[in-house]
């Protein structure tokens, strides 16, 4: 038996147990309002997208993301902030040792947070209109694909 376990265990020791490497990707970025609100919008939403990439056998990766967008607008309300959290997959591929190219597509939900300018009633909890002072909703599930050139850098820590 002891031989059995000490062949086991030899076998198990000399697999070869990988790193799994992993970036964070911090993305800039303006939107262009598109649909039926854009008519509304006093331009460009200016926002940024956070990723947090798991690399998979050398050309895949894989995980959550969060994007943040402050959009002006006209009229009520005056602002919208838009919070987009969800899950980033790509394929990547460096044919020339830091240079790489790589494909992307994200796919989660918008949450947007508003507050009206207008005049609040005497409690101080709403509008005089009936609208409340602010309000976190449900805004639409989103896709995006995106293309990239990128240059890998490599960081130690000792």
């Amino acid at each position: 038996m002891k031989k059995v376990t000490a062949i086991i265990s030899a076998g198990i020791l000399s697999l070869s147990i990988h790193a799994m490497d992993f970036s964070v990707d911090v993305n800039p970025g303006i939107v262009f309002p598109s649909g039926e609100c854009k008519n509304s919008l006093k331009g460009p939403a200016f926002g940024t997208d956070l990723a947090f990439n798991f690399h998979l056998y050398d050309m895949l990766t894989i995980g959550p993301e969060l994007g943040f967008d402050y959009i002006l607008k006209d009229g009520e309300p005056s602002s919208i902030v838009d919070i987009a959290p969800g899950v980033k997959f790509g394929t990547y591929l460096y044919p020339f040792g830091r240079l790489g190219f790589g494909l992307n597509a994200a796919t989660g939900i918008h949450f947007a947070s508003y507050e009206y300018p207008g005049e609040k009633n005497a409690s101080g909890d709403g509008y005089k209109d009936g609208r409340s002072p602010g309000s976190l909703s449900v805004c639409n599930p989103y896709v995006r694909f995106e293309g990239n050139v990128n240059y890998r850098l490599h960081l130690t820590l000792q």
